[in-house]
C-alpha cells in the first residue's frame, strides 16, 4: 500500500524537474526576445536596431592639436569622398566575399562603453570562424584628449601599430601627453618621431573628417556606435545581442545596398 504513494511523489519530482526545465527555457526566450529592426530613411537600405546607453559628457581641455572645428575645405573634402562611395568609406571595401560580415565601429578612446564594446569586437574579429571585417573609426568627441589619443591612433595605423595602440590606449588610465605617447611608442616599437609629424598631417585629418561626415549621415550623436552588416547599433550592446545580430547579417548578406546607399 505504501508503494503507489511513494511511486507517485517520485513521478511528480520528476514531473516537476521537466516542468522547471521547460519554464527556465521559457524565461529565458522571455529575457532575450527577437531583434526587431526599423528602417532608416538615409541612408537608404540601412536599418537600426534600439537599445542600449549612449555615452555622454565632456572633459576639460589637455593638450591638442588644433581645434574641434573642421576646416570648411577639408570638411567638403569629405563629405564629397563619403557622398561618392558610401560603404567604401564606411567600410573600408564594397566587394567582400559572402561569408564575411563587414563591421564599422566608431569610438571614442573616453567614451566608458567604448572600453567594453571595442576590445569585444577585437576579440570577436580573432575567433576563429567568425569571419569579420572591421573597420575601425576614431570618432573623438568628448574634448581635446579624446581628439590627440585618436590622431595618435591614427598616425599609429600609418607604422602598422593601430590595433596594439588601440588596446594600450583603452586599457590605460593615462591622458595622452607627449611623454605618454612617447613611452607607449617605445613600448609597441615604433618611431615617436614620425608618430608625430603624422598626427599632424593632412592625412589624419583627412581621416578624421571622413569618419565624422559618415557619423553625421548615420545619425550619431554619442559613442559607441557600429554599422553591422546592414544595422546600425548607437550605444552599448551586449554581446549575446551582437553574436544574434551577426548571424543574422551573415545569413541575410548586403543585397545591393552598396549599390543604393
Amino acid at each position: 500500500m505504501q508503494e503507489k504513494p511513494k511511486r507517485r511523489r517520485v513521478l511528480i519530482g520528476a514531473a516537476a524537474v521537466v516542468l522547471g526545465y521547460l519554464g527556465l527555457r521559457g524565461w529565458r526566450a522571455f529575457v532575450s526576445p527577437a531583434i526587431k529592426f526599423e528602417a532608416l530613411e538615409h541612408p537608404r537600405g540601412f536599418r537600426m536596431i534600439a537599445g542600449g546607453q549612449v555615452s555622454t559628457g565632456t572633459f576639460g581641455p589637455l593638450i591638442g592639436l588644433g581645434a574641434a572645428g573642421t576646416p570648411e575645405p577639408l570638411r567638403a573634402q569629405a563629405e564629397s569622398l563619403v557622398h561618392r562611395d558610401f560603404c567604401a568609406a564606411l567600410f573600408g571595401s564594397t566587394d567582400p566575399p559572402p561569408s564575411i560580415v563587414q563591421i564599422a565601429s566608431f569610438s571614442d578612446y573616453y567614451c566608458p562603453y567604448c572600453r567594453v564594446l571595442t576590445p569585444l569586437i577585437a576579440r570577436l574579429s580573432k575567433e576563429p570562424g567568425t569571419h569579420l571585417s572591421v573597420a575601425w573609426h576614431e570618432y573623438p568627441i568628448l574634448g581635446d584628449a579624446s581628439r590627440v589619443a585618436a590622431r595618435a591612433a591614427l598616425a599609429a595605423r600609418r607604422q602598422g601599430a593601430y590595433l596594439e595602440f588601440q588596446e594600450r590606449m583603452f586599457r590605460a588610465s593615462f591622458q595622452p601627453t607627449s611623454a605618454y605617447l612617447s613611452d607607449l611608442c617605445r613600448t609597441i616599437g615604433i618611431d615617436f618621431v614620425q608618430l608625430q609629424v603624422d598626427m599632424a598631417s593632412e592625412e589624419v585629418s583627412l581621416d578624421l573628417a571622413e569618419s565624422a561626415a559618415l557619423a553625421r549621415s548615420l545619425g550619431f550623436f554619442g559613442t559607441p556606435d557600429l554599422v553591422v552588416g546592414k544595422t546600425v547599433v548607437q550605444g552599448a550592446v551586449e554581446e549575446r545581442v551582437l553574436r544574434r545580430l551577426i548571424g543574422i547579417e551573415r545569413q541575410e548578406g548586403l543585397g545591393d545596398l552598396c549599390t543604393i546607399a
